[in-house]
């Protein structure tokens, strides 16, 4: 069976939520302690939004039906994001 699911169980459904977790954890707890999946979805989502991502693509990739959704729990104001936003205004000022 075919599907768009990243991780699967092995009939290629997606996989439960908190079968997920404890799979994540001990590869979390190695690597980076605290890190959640959650966390991850964060920090994807502030990545790509400073990269210059388009919010409505980086909306369809964490599968939100509207930015919505995205822009107000995953778009956070980071250093770099203002210090590209000073960035700019110099350079429309001419600076």
């Amino acid at each position: 069976m075919e599907s768009n699911w990243i991780i699967t169980i092995d009939i290629g459904t997606q996989m439960d939520a908190h079968n997920w977790r404890k799979l994540f954890r001990p590869f979390a707890d190695a690597v980076a302690p605290g890190v959640t999946p959650h966390s991850l979805r964060h920090a994807f989502a502030t990545l790509m939004l400073e990269e210059g991502v388009p919010m409505r693509v980086v909306s369809d990739q964490m599968g939100h039906s509207s930015t919505r959704i995205t822009e107000t729990t995953y778009s956070h104001v980071t250093a770099r994001l203002q210090h590209e936003a000073g960035a700019a205004v110099d350079r429309a000022l001419g600076m």
